[in-house]
Parts: C-alpha cells; structure tokens; sequence
C-alpha cells in the first residue's frame, strides 16, 4: 500500500483480502460502493508478480471502458512502486500477437475479447505462467451473460491448467482467483457457480471510513420541470456534485441538452454507454468542484467518478442490489443524499414497482432489506455444450494437451455446432428500436444508438407493426420490421394519432411440463419444480384508450351518471379520478406469428380456489420473486394450464433456463410469508400498488381470500389469524 498508493496505512478489509491471497486462497470482495477494493487486490497481485519474474496476472472487467478506467489505476501503481512490469490491453480492436507478443506481465480485457481468443497459441505463455485472476465487477454476471462468462472461465482455467500440466485448481502454482463486486445474497455460492472453483474466503465487512447518508422519496408533484431545474440550480449554487442516474437514453439526452442550452452549460456533464467522449466527460466531471451529472445505468457498473453529495435515482433500478451500488456513490467526503423519485408512465402514473416503493413501510425495505441472489446457469443446456466444444478444440490446438473430462466441467458432452457466438446474445438475434430516418442514413451502426432493445417477446406485444408509442410525448408507429443479418431493427415514424390510445400484441402462451418433482401438497396450495417447453403464439393487437372516471376508492364502482358528491351510495368510501382502459379496436395478421419452443425452468403452483385468488397470488408472486433472485420483469413469465385455469405455470423466459425457478423454490417459504403480510395490510380492499397488485386498479383481485389460502399453507386453521 505504502509503496503503490503511497498510503501509511490499509484498512482492515484490505489486509483480510491480502492475507487470503497469500495463503493461496481464492477470494470474494463484497465490501461496499467506494470502500477501497482495489486496494484490496493490487498489493497481493504486484507482490506475486515480484516474487516470480515470469508470473503473469489477468484482470477481467464487463466494459470497456471500466477496463481502461482501471488500467490508469493499475499503470500509477506501477509508476509509483517502481516495479516497472510491462502492462498491456486486450480489448476492443486490438489484435492478439500486438498484446500478447510483447511479453506482458499484467493484461487488462473484457470477456467478450478472451472468448474466441484462447485458442491462440500467442497467448499460451502468458496463460501457462498465470498466477492471479480478477474479475472486477462481477454482480453484472448474471442470467444469461453470466452463465456464458461461467463457461469462458470453465476454458480459461481448464487451458492454464493443462499447459502447466496440472490438475485443475489443484497444482500449488494455479492462478489465484479474486471476485471482487457488490454486496449480493449468497456470495460465495456465487463465486463458486461463477468459476467452477472451490476454496473461496469472502472479505466483506469493511473497515474504510463512512459517512451518514440520508435517504428521501421525492415528487415533482406534476411539474418536472420546476424539480429538475432547483435540483441543477441548488446544486450549483451550494457547491455540490449530483450525480442523476436515468433509465433511458432518450431523457438522460434530452436533460443534459435542455441544461446546456442554458447559463449551466459548462456545468452539466453526460454519460451514455457507446458515446464518443465519455472518458474526457468523466475527467472533466471528476475536477469539477460541483455540478450534475445525467448518465444511464452504464456508469453503475464501477466507472470511478470521485466524490459525489447527492446521488438521484429517475426511477427503481429494478433490485436492491443495483440500488444499493448506486447509492453507494455518494457520501465519501462527508454525508450523502440519495432522492429516489419514482418514474411514471405516460399518464404520470407511477410504475408498479415504483409505487410499490413509494410507501414509507415499503422504501425503509428497500434500503434495510435482504439482497437478492444472482440467476446463473453454468449446466445451461443450450450454453454449456457449445463452451465444452471450444473447450475441446482449444486443447486440439495446442498439440500435446490432454483434453479433460468435459462432462464434469459442463454437465453435457460437447455440442457439434460450430458457429460462433455473442455472449451477450442467446444466439437468436437482437431486436432493435429505431427511427426510420437515421436507420435509412446509418444502417445497423445505428444500432449502438438504439432508443431500445426489447427481448423477442416484448418486441411482439410492444413494438408489432402498427404499434404505437410516445416517444418524449411525440407520437410515432411502427412501420416496419427489416432483418439485418440476425437482428431486427423496429423502424419508427412520426404519426398523428390521438395521445390517450395506445396498443398492445395479444399473446397465447402454452407450457408442457417435462422432468418435475412430485408435488409438495399444504393446506390449498400444491407446488412442484422442474422443466417444462414454452410455446407463444402472437394471432394479432388490440387498440385500447385511457379514459378518466371518477370511481370509488374501494369498491371501484362509478356513480351513476348525473350524479354529483364525494362519497360512494354503495360503500360509503372516496369517490376520485381513475383511469380506465377501453378497447377500441382488435386486428389480427393474416397467420399468427408461432415463435419456436423452447425449454426452460418452471415452477407449478396449484391453488385450490376461484379466478380472483388464483390472480390475486399470481400478481403477488410476480410482484415479489425480484425480492428474492435478481432479475427483471422481461425474466418472467406466467401462464395457466390450459385444462386448469387454478394451476399456473411460473416459467423463466431464457432458453435452457438461468436457474431462476430453482432459487423461487428454494425461496417459496419466505416469499408465501411476505405474501401473507401484503394480502393483510390495511391500506386497501381490492389491492393496489402498495400490497398485492401490479395494475393500479387491483380489479378483479380478492386480498382476504388470498389471505386465507396462504394461511392453510402456514399451517393455521381456516378459522385461526396468522
């Protein structure tokens, strides 16, 4: 630490790490956001390649550019220690022997570059001398990138092996292995799905210093323009560094723009994942003294930007987990704020999981809660073949390396399919959304700038042609689906079209369970766990428009027409404004779209009740898995069995499956507990936001009856309160 950092000292987590690196044992970092975890690393990483003059050391990061954020750190260490070790990047365009033929000790790369590059006989030296590997920011390796990564370093470490002639992850001078990420659930479970690798040690408590923060709801209360400018002015104006992270680029874009036409112009920064310029947007932001920063989740993932005061987050993230990494920017140097601000939609109405949040009950959750586990599949049986055939001919190759046992590596024999691949994709092609004129002027470099890029299935629903959106509150329709190679670009244009009507695909989802465990049977509940073959069929689209009612708050019902007051005849309860959905319209194709089947995880819940209970626990589980497992709403699926609507399938939507279903099972206990507590809470009678439902209306759902069903699987008796 003295000589590389040019400290007197090192935190007590940053000795804890050093120690199980020189005991030679593999490591997983979970201290916090800014707690000092390269520090943590780095001096076990130079004292090995010290001690062997041909010890080699491997960092892997998600990004490009948090690779090249953290080689300047890795280059000051370097200068400032004075061990001179010639340090190289693998990324991007550069070519192999231009890396690897100049005698590197240290490499920076990204795992999309070392996948279809181990085969190379120019890296065989440095990965026969490997002694550490790290794998930066590792939480972002999960669901389907993460069960591909898993399989990478399955033949990472496999190859490093075998060109020492050792047994893997046995031999004394096997590469040691540091998981360094964000706080998760079950951390060394994860290291170990992760790499394949057993003797992990988790160093997570930390002993940097840390400052209070405090934690605010916030609302524009319907003018978000006058929030947005006092947030940029009383930044400014009291010396602060904001830091607002936005879930689109369109608005991130639009903000920054709108700031910089003013008197803030050299005040407001932008960062944008595939924007030219973000490295010298970054610096600029990190001298400044104050400002405000507008960025897209792509800064969350470790991107070091100094010291911040305020961290504002436009909307959920979607997990605890990713919520409690950006937040964790903030407060280095003295106390932080963090204003979560819950999105809406084009209504202004809040979004589900935003509302959800918006609760007082509900946001101390958020913020004191359990983490989430992380999805990842390495046995994915659609992944896993095809890393065990590069395997295989990877050490074909390298003449004289004995293959090892694949079956034991991935869980199935190698496939015999020999087309390259993503790993970022699920080798099916990627969907793009984009405005027909720039796609006409750039053709698929378009792409990098795409206003989306929806999975397949929400494509169908949301982005068919005919479909319409706003897009900043500008009116546009899909004209057009054109195939570039594998992909699709969704073509835009502006239409005129009245504002209040929207359109949705209609969607036939069937499930034929395959292998599943027998059933587990408690009370009125029945569940069971396996595999099943998912097949949508997409016939055509309903047009639909919003309509503003006046309605009672608990029993939903409208007054008759002509009538005036504030109160319900029927109930007695609140009347207020509410939306209602209308349908306008229905069109089919001439032949429904039939997507191909695809076979993936499932979960079978039966439940021995009427229509509204079976909706009430489905919108509940959807509504609570998250809690439990990483993963967004697009991870999900549900469906009823076709002969018994009570009997609903939750499915993963990935082929192969990301083990998702699996953690559900493991998790039904607490997550049918939760259940029981939203279905008793006394903020409604039909459910809403805050409790049971994932629609504002919560129609058609029966909260006590619910209650009552969860209540038999608690093993109380129908007439018992839990």
């Amino acid at each position: 630490m003295a000589r590389g950092f040019g400290y007197p000292d090192a935190y007590s987590h940053q000795v804890a790490a050093f120690e199980a690196l020189e005991r030679g044992q593999n490591l997983i970092l979970t201290t916090p956001t800014a707690s000092g975890k390269t520090g943590a690393f780095f001096p076990a990483l130079f004292a090995a390649l010290e001690r062997d003059p041909y010890a080699t050391a491997l960092l892997v990061y998600p990004l490009v550019a948090l690779a090249q954020d953290q080689r300047l750190k890795l280059l000051e260490f370097n200068a400032l220690g004075g061990f001179n070790f010639p340090i190289a990047a693998f990324e991007g365009g550069v070519e192999a022997r231009a890396t690897f033929a100049q005698n590197p000790r240290i490499v920076t790369t990204t795992p999309d570059k070392l996948h279809w590059s181990l085969g190379l006989g120019v890296l065989h030296p440095f990965l026969e001398h490997l002694r550490m590997v790290v794998l930066d920011e590792a939480h972002t390796y999960r669901g389907g990138f993460g069960s591909e990564v898993s399989g990478l370093l399955r033949r990472l470490f496999a190859l490093c092996s075998s060109l020492r002639s050792g047994e893997l992850g046995r031999s004394e001078d096997s590469p040691r292995v540091v998981v360094s990420t964000a706080t998760l659930g079950a951390p060394l479970e994860f290291a170990r799905q992760l790499t394949g690798l057993d003797n992990f040690v988790e160093v997570s408590h930390s002993g940097a210093p840390t400052h209070g923060k405090s934690f605010y709801l916030a609302t524009h209360g319907g003018q978000p323009r006058r929030f947005w400018d006092a947030l940029v002015r009383s930044s400014l104006e009291n010396d602060l560094k904001t830091l607002v992270f936005l879930r689109g680029r369109v608005k991130a874009v639009r903000l920054h723009a709108d700031y910089r036409s003013s008197s803030f112009e050299n005040q407001v920064h932008l960062y944008l994942s595939g924007a030219g310029g973000r490295a010298e947007r970054l610096e600029k932001f990190r001298r400044a003294r104050s400002g405000v920063m507008f960025a897209t989740s792509a800064l969350e993932a470790g991107v070091d930007i100094g010291d911040l005061d305020i961290v504002l987050l436009d909307g959920y993230p979607g997990n605890r987990m990713t919520f409690r990494q950006m937040v964790g920017r903030c407060g280095r140097r003295g106390a932080g704020l963090v204003l979560l601000l819950p999105a809406t939609d084009a209504d202004g109405e809040a979004l589900p999981s935003d509302a959800f949040y918006s609760t007082p009950e509900n946001f101390s959750e958020l913020l004191t809660g359990p983490l989430e586990r992380l999805p990842l599949e390495p046995f994915n049986p659609f992944i896993a073949p095809r890393h065990a055939a590069l395997l295989v001919a990877e050490h074909r190759r390298t003449g004289g390396l004995t293959v090892p046992d694949v079956l034991s590596l991935f869980g199935h024999p190698p496939s015999s399919d020999s087309a390259r691949w993503s790993l970022r994709g699920d080798g099916m092609g990627k969907f793009y959304t984009l405005e027909r004129s720039r796609f006409e002027r750039e053709g698929a470099s378009a792409f990098k700038a795409a206003l989306d890029s929806p999975s397949e299935h929400y494509a169908r629903l949301e982005k068919h042609i005919g479909a319409r959106t706003l897009l900043e509150g500008v009116p546009h329709e899909v004209v057009e689906w054109r195939k570039v190679g594998q992909d699709t670009a969704l073509l835009l244009e502006t239409v005129a079209f009245d504002p209040a009507e929207f359109t949705r695909g209609f969607a036939r989802v069937k499930v034929k369970p395959l292998e599943m465990t027998p059933w587990t049977v408690r009370g009125d509940l029945a569940v069971r766990l396996g595999r099943g073959e998912v097949t949508r069929a997409y016939p055509g689209y309903g047009l639909f428009r919003r309509k503003s009612v006046r309605a009672c708050r608990d029993c939903d019902l409208e007054p008759e027409a002509g009538k005036m007051g504030t109160r319900c005849e029927a109930c007695g309860g609140v009347l207020e404004d509410k939306l209602r959905t209308q349908t306008v319209s229905k069109h089919y194709f001439d032949a429904p779209h039939v997507s191909a089947p695809f076979e993936t995880g499932v979960l079978e819940l039966g439940i021995n009740a009427g229509p509204k209970v079976v909706d009430t626990l489905e919108q509940t589980l959807l509504k609570l898995i998250p809690l439990a497992v990483v993963c967004d709403p697009a991870d999900l699926g549900v469906a009823a069995r076709a002969d018994r609507e009570n009997y609903l399938f939750f499915f993963e939507n990935f082929r192969g499956g990301l083990g998702i279903m699996a953690m559900v099972y493991e998790a039904l206990p607490m997550l049918l507990q939760k259940a029981l507590e939203l279905c008793h809470k006394g903020c409604c009678k039909k459910g809403c936001y805050g409790c049971v439902a994932r629609s504002s209306r919560g129609e058609g759902l029966d909260k006590l009856g619910a209650a009552a069903v969860l209540e038999t699987w608690m093993g109380f008796k129908k007439d018992e309160s839990p």
